[in-house]
């Protein structure tokens, strides 16, 4: 994503406009942190122009609805209550989410958790000691990427 220090939602959305041209059941997003919301943002814009739309999944990491502490770049992207997450599990065949319990941003993993099973009906999985998942290698993402991968015998 562009500008990912301080990131922008027209950016974003103009820059997956540009990268993306069309979304199959073959079509997974992979994001992370504010990625996550920039996701969620496109595709409720391609919902709206296509609403037989269908992906196979997303995956999201570090992912938020809501942190305890904005600065000015990040307080657009808290305005998402009325984003369409319903409509956009009802078009992802595979919905993950890898959360841990203590991401400075998101302290209260447990709500955190619990919005995004409720909002997205998404499967959570909960990591001890992760932070905000900045390391190399992340065991819990790579499995959660296979597990939604295995789920779809349709991809190579």
């Amino acid at each position: 994503m562009p500008n990912w220090h301080q990131p922008n939602i027209a950016e974003s959305a103009q820059y997956l406009f540009s990268q993306i041209d069309q979304l199959t059941p073959s079509t997974y997003f992979i994001a992370h942190s504010v990625g996550c919301q920039a996701v969620i943002r496109f595709l409720a814009t391609k919902i709206e122009t296509d609403p037989g739309l269908k992906i196979g999944g997303l995956l999201f990491v570090a992912a938020w609805i809501n942190v305890v502490k904005s600065w000015s770049t990040l307080d657009p992207w808290l305005n998402n209550a009325t984003l369409p997450y319903q409509a956009i599990a009802n078009r992802s065949a595979s919905r993950k989410v890898v959360i841990s319990d203590n991401d400075p941003f998101t302290p209260d993993y447990k709500a955190n958790e619990t919005l995004w099973h409720d909002q997205l009906h998404a499967d959570v999985t909960l990591c001890h000691g992760r932070a905000h998942f900045n390391g190399a290698i992340e065991p819990a993402v790579l499995e959660a990427f296979e597990d939604m991968m295995s789920a779809n015998p349709s991809i190579p």
